[in-house]
């Protein structure tokens, strides 16, 4: 999670990466980029508080138990309970709540160079919770083949959408996030917690 001023949306901001969330009833900007990751906003229409989340995976499929401990935001389940926590220890009674879904697209390729599905099956997870839930879903923006930047503005619900370039722009997105990955390994490849 990274905090600074938006010189062009003249707003503190909070920009997410994968497996992070973050909730406020504040006159900020919440925003992330997402290819085949999805996000769901929540807002509490009776507090005006809203959060956001960004997973990666809609489910963990652990090679060994150890893997569980790091990052659990990641995956689809923990990422929604984890964004559900935080509107509650914000005074959210859970009962008022709606959601929109962004992300899912198909981005990745696979090595006979067809797509993945991991967008639709994270898109799929975040309907299902949600429905599940009985939160409502007021809108959408989901799937395709082109990556997409959204900003939140908490008090409001009101969502930005950009669409991301293809390839360049997107790729340099992924090399900053794959960075802040290994910045959190030793040399020996194990994780450091913080």
């Amino acid at each position: 999670m990274y905090k600074y001023f938006d010189n062009k949306l003249k707003k503190d901001s909070v920009n997410l990466a994968p497996g992070e969330f973050f909730v406020s009833g504040d006159d900020i900007v919440i925003n992330t980029v997402l290819g085949s990751c999805v996000s769901v906003a929540l807002y509490d229409s009776e507090r005006k508080i809203a959060g956001l989340n960004h997973f990666m995976l809609a489910e963990a499929k652990l090679r060994t138990e150890s893997e569980n401990i790091f990052n659990v935001e990641r995956y689809g389940l923990n990422a929604m309970e984890s964004l559900m926590t935080g509107l509650i220890k914000l005074g959210s009674s859970g009962k008022c709540l709606q959601a929109k879904i962004f992300g899912g697209s198909a981005v990745l390729e696979t090595r006979g160079g067809g797509q993945m599905e991991i967008g639709a099956d994270n898109i799929s997870f975040a309907e299902k919770f949600l429905k599940a839930e009985n939160i409502p879903v007021i809108n959408r923006d989901t799937g395709g083949v082109r990556a997409r930047r959204i900003y939140l503005y908490p008090q409001s619900f009101r969502i930005l959408l950009r669409r991301v370039k293809p390839n360049v722009e997107l790729r340099d997105l992924m090399d900053v996030y794959k960075h802040k990955l290994d910045e959190t390994k030793n040399n020996d490849g194990t994780t450091v917690l913080f």
